[in-house]
């Protein structure tokens, strides 16, 4: 009986089948009969990185060793008169993948279409736009993936896990880029195997239950992909960084990471990537091939492993607006937006009431220097910015605001530097909101910071229709409402919907830019 096998299957794009593009420095493989060709490379056995680095020559003599057994295995099938590649890992074979050869969400499509909807184990997705960010959430149950808290409007799922309703696939199936499943397959019947993954690849069964995905539309034209990377290439030569940014494109676990490699010459790690470091030191750029030519490595801290290794492009981020559509690049990957939902965005946004609030022009060396100078000029207005209140245990810090007045308009100041600086200003707005709306203990803790003629007369309940919350973005471009990026739109609908649950009323402010 064949016994049960974890294996892990990626699907091979159509132009790479030669070896050579798919393995990294192929040696010479095993060959199994008809079925493939097995790569590896020889594991080199070795004392842990940390017996020198921390315990300098103290623990010599101790036998212990570590050790990291990696291959990939090569293959194909027939299907429907042509020929389809796979390759599975074994290990730590996935550093051995051409990762430019491997075909994007295969596994995540498969699993899509073969799982049980209301038995979902885990879900990973990134928020588009925004500060990029990444997570997995796990319950303690089966559930669908409603229950998973997901935002249609900016969350792309990434990976998925749950129970298989597929006969063949085993009782637990996960998939991302590659398709990962446990059941009674070994290389004597694998190719009935991986036709039937290729099969559910093909489906458009995921519809009746996941539609929502395809809100976000995954872009394969490599014509109109070549105009999106000239695009982003012009924002990454002239350093306009407002709609790009870099971010490590996998869950990475920070407490393992040592840092990050990626810059020429670099002989340190890093604590994060930077694109405006990365552009500085790579320089002009003549297309995208010079950006997927940087290799960004991520150093194991308890090791000398790898906890990540991604081609440079694959960590860009950013938004393109092309003929008039919005596109984004997340994870290596270009996504069209529903144009509907653009235009339903864009005109929640034309709609947010702009601040009659007065505010100067700036023309200072930072927000804090600006917020300063405009308190000392405005009696009307006090100054909070660097003045949090502690709050929530430990050392738990909300900032109220940068700006307070006394006719109760409370006015975050940010500027419009990048996404994740605006979406930092949308998450401080709300919990700011959220926290002097519900909790009295806040209230009165706030109320020791103000002076005479801002103090709240009674702390035990507000009138949150009495107060105003002022979004104030920094930026040359705009008019009385700046120019942001789309998804820093998404991001202020999302937060001005929740305050206006509290019933604040939510305005916008252009603090015109004199300085670059």
């Amino acid at each position: 009986m064949i016994k049960t096998n974890k294996l892990t299957v990626y699907l091979v794009k159509e132009g790479y089948e030669d070896p050579v593009r798919i393995v990294k420095h192929p040696a010479d493989p095993v060959v199994i009969g008809e079925v493939g060709r097995f790569y590896s490379v020889d594991s080199r056995v070795r004392p842990p990185a940390w017996m020198t680095k921390f315990f300098g020559d103290r623990l010599t003599g101790l036998a212990l060793f570590m050790a990291n057994a990696k291959g990939v295995f090569v293959t194909s099938i027939e299907y429907e008169g042509r020929r389809v590649h796979f390759a599975l890992t074994f290990g730590t074979g996935r550093h051995m993948l051409n990762t430019e050869a491997i075909e994007e969400n295969f596994g995540l499509k498969v699993t899509l279409n073969s799982v049980d909807e209301k038995s979902i184990k885990s879900i990973e997705k990134s928020t588009i736009g925004g500060n990029g960010k990444v997570s997995k959430e796990q319950l303690s149950k089966s559930s669908e993936a409603k229950d998973f808290g997901i935002d249609i409007e900016q969350d792309l799922v990434r990976a998925i896990t749950g129970k298989s309703k597929i006969l063949g696939f085993g009782k637990t199936i996960t998939g991302d880029d590659p398709f990962s499943l446990s059941a009674r397959i070994n290389v004597d019947n694998l190719s009935d195997a991986l036709t039937l993954c290729y099969r559910q690849y093909l489906s458009e069964d995921y519809k009746e239950h996941f539609d929502w995905i395809d809100q976000i539309q995954h872009i394969k034209n490599p014509v109109l992909i070549g105009e999106l990377e000239d695009v982003l290439i012009q924002q990454f030569n002239e350093s306009e960084f407002t709609k790009l940014w870099m971010a490590a494109p996998d869950l990475v676990n920070w407490n393992d990471l040592e840092g990050f490699y990626y810059l020429p010459g670099q002989e340190e790690p890093l604590d994060d990537l930077y694109i405006e470091m990365f552009r500085d030191q790579v320089g002009e750029v003549a297309g995208i091939s010079d950006i997927k030519g940087f290799t960004v490595l991520a150093q194991s801290a308890s090791g000398e492993n790898q906890v990540g290794s991604w081609n440079a492009y694959k960590c860009l981020y950013g938004e393109v607006t092309h003929n008039e559509r919005e596109y984004v690049l997340n994870n290596g990957n270009w996504y069209e937006i529903n144009n509907d939902f653009v235009e339903k965005v864009n005109r929640y946004y034309d709609n947010i009431p702009v601040s009659e609030i007065g505010l100067p022009d700036y023309d200072h060396d930072d927000e804090g220097a600006y917020n300063t100078a405009v308190a000392e000029a405005d009696d009307s207005l006090l100054l909070m910015d660097q003045d949090p209140v502690m709050h929530g245990g430990g050392s738990n810090k909300i900032e109220f605001c940068d700006l307070y007045s006394k006719g109760r308009k409370i006015v975050h100041v940010k500027h419009a530097a990048a996404s994740s600086v605006l979406s930092h200003l949308f998450m401080q707005a709300m919990n700011s909101g959220e926290y002097f709306s519900m909790d009295k203990d806040f209230r009165r803790k706030l109320n020791d910071k103000l002076q005479d003629e801002w103090k709240l007369a009674r702390t035990a309940t507000i009138n949150e229709r009495s107060y105003e919350i002022v979004i104030a973005i920094i930026s040359k471009r705009g008019d009385d409402r700046p120019h942001i990026p789309f998804f820093s739109k998404v991001g202020l609908k999302n937060t001005v919907k929740r305050l206006n649950g509290f019933h604040y009323r939510v305005s916008i402010k252009r603090i015109h830019s004199l300085r670059d």
